[in-house]
């Protein structure tokens, strides 16, 4: 039997959205994500209004099948495994990527960041530019919290065996972004701190 296409639906409204998502929990996992990007979005426009940065959403490398049905949702078909989430670009010419990620509770999986994502943010370090995991971790009824990674020591705790980071593993070798005004994280001073932190040294906790 053939495997079956990894086709997925996108749609325009929430309501449109399917029950099965809704039920085992996808859905709002999803919406988290989609959440945390547009706090990071928010941010950014503020940067740019201050010509500080512009950051710039990368588009999904998808094709569409057919014509979109009613309520705006269509049926789409993977081109190629999707690298980070945004490029950022600089006044000084220094340009960067960022994967942002989003998890309940206390701890991040490391496996949460694939291998397409994760050689795009290598060579962009490569490259001389810089390349981030940016954590938001939120629980019911609190203030979520976010930490920018530097992929120098997101993948090098791979190789020290982490298989995950704990809130507590972040506070040691991530740097926590500041809150402004609408929930939104002040990353961009928190990615410069991480990207020299992680230049200077490799590992800053005692190896497992």
């Amino acid at each position: 039997m053939s495997k079956r296409p990894d086709w997925r639906a996108f749609t325009e409204s929430d309501e449109a959205r399917s029950r099965q998502n809704r039920r085992s929990g996808g859905w709002r996992a999803k919406k988290a994500g989609e959440s945390a990007e547009e706090l990071v979005v928010l941010a950014g426009r503020q940067y740019l209004q201050e010509e500080r940065a512009e950051l710039r959403k990368r588009p999904e490398p998808y094709r569409r099948i057919g014509a979109a049905q009613r309520g705006g949702q269509f049926t789409a078909a993977p081109l190629a495994k999707s690298g980070p989430d945004f490029d950022l670009a600089l006044p000084d010419g220094r340009s960067g990527l960022i994967e942002v990620k989003s998890r309940k509770g206390h701890r991040i999986p490391l496996h949460s960041v694939g291998d397409a994502q994760g050689d795009a943010l290598e060579r962009r370090i490569a490259w001389l530019g810089f390349g981030v995991v940016l954590v938001m971790l939120w629980e019911e009824g609190q203030s979520s919290r976010w930490w920018v990674v530097d992929w120098r020591r997101w993948a090098h705790a791979r190789t020290l065996g982490y298989k995950s980071f704990s809130d507590r593993d972040l506070d040691h070798i991530a740097v926590r972004c500041p809150m402004l005004i609408g929930a939104r994280p002040d990353w961009l001073p928190a990615l410069f701190k991480a990207h020299h932190e992680a230049a200077v040294s490799l590992w800053p906790i005692e190896e497992k």
